[in-house]
């Protein structure tokens, strides 16, 4: 018998009843961010190692990337993420572009991640950004593309919510807490982890990192403050944008979202599915105030 080779691990093909989906999500993705006023780009599939390493931290380059070695001798990496691509386009042009710049695209990414209903290595993912515009009113035009987009393909409140939070506020709690400044960036991955783990593992990790139990019953205590947001003028501003555009059915403040990657400044948001057996982040994003830093 003739053997078949199988596809690769982590991908899908899409035969055209699957095709057709893609192609709506795609135009419906379209038809959204045009009507926000936002131009469609797109960055090379394949970028330098060293652009992940200073953009999106060891995390992702060390254990998520598709690297690969040409033959010339220059490490690759099969993209990630946007982001970086975007800094990188930004800066190579910066001084053609007019600003306030807003960009949006779909394509392919790829993460060695473990295979698993809801998550493949190759994805598709939508990207939305503002750039030039320095302001809680800027994130809350991202924000409500996302949610117009929901509203557009008749998902509810009750299946998915926006959940918010922003990182100098968190920031903050951290310096109360003791949290040294050089050790920000593992608090935020811990925090960053509490949805993902059990409350025993998360512990554990916020042990792992140096931190006193005192510490950890402080941070659970923060994590449980659905009202934190009104210490934050930023917050305050941000919400009330949201309430102006009729989209506050769909966000809600959450101090647990703080985002893994090491490029966010601000403000920081995730997309939950919250009905079904699964619940998962489906959407994700924040505010990068060092954008073009290390590019």
């Amino acid at each position: 018998m003739r053997k078949v080779v199988q596809s690769v691990k982590g991908t899908r093909d899409f035969y055209p009843d699957q095709m057709a989906v893609r192609t709506w999500l795609y135009n419906t993705c379209r038809s959204v961010s045009e009507s926000f006023g936002y131009q469609e780009y797109e960055a090379p599939m394949l970028e330098t190692l060293e652009l992940y390493a200073a953009k999106s931290g060891e995390e992702l380059v060390n254990e998520q990337a598709y690297i690969l070695e040409d033959r010339s001798g220059s490490k690759l990496a099969l993209r990630p993420e946007l982001t970086p691509s975007l800094a990188r386009m930004v800066a190579q042009k910066q001084n053609e572009l007019t600003f306030p710049i807003r960009w949006w695209s779909f394509g392919p990414f790829w993460r060695y991640e473990r295979p698993q209903k809801g998550r493949t290595r190759e994805f598709f993912q939508w990207n939305v950004d503002l750039l030039g515009v320095d302001s809680p009113e800027a994130d809350a035009e991202n924000v409500a593309v996302l949610a117009s987009f929901f509203d557009k393909v008749g998902l509810k409140p009750d299946q998915v919510m926006i959940l918010v939070n922003d990182r100098r506020l968190m920031e903050e709690q951290f310096t109360s807490m003791g949290i040294q400044k050089r050790n920000k960036d593992q608090a935020f991955s811990w925090v960053d982890k509490k949805e993902k783990l059990t409350p025993e593992s998360w512990t554990a990790e916020g042990e792992k990192i140096g931190l006193s139990s005192k510490q950890i019953d402080q941070m659970k205590s923060i994590l449980d403050d659905k009202s934190l947001w009104q210490q934050s003028d930023s917050l305050k501003r941000f919400f009330s944008a949201i309430q102006a555009m009729g989209l506050e059915r769909f966000v809600a403040f959450d101090p647990s979202v703080a985002r893994g990657l090491l490029y966010y400044t601000g403000t920081v948001f995730e997309a939950w599915e919250v009905a079904g057996d699964i619940k998962r982040s489906i959407l994700g994003g924040g505010r990068y105030d060092n954008l073009l830093a290390d590019v």
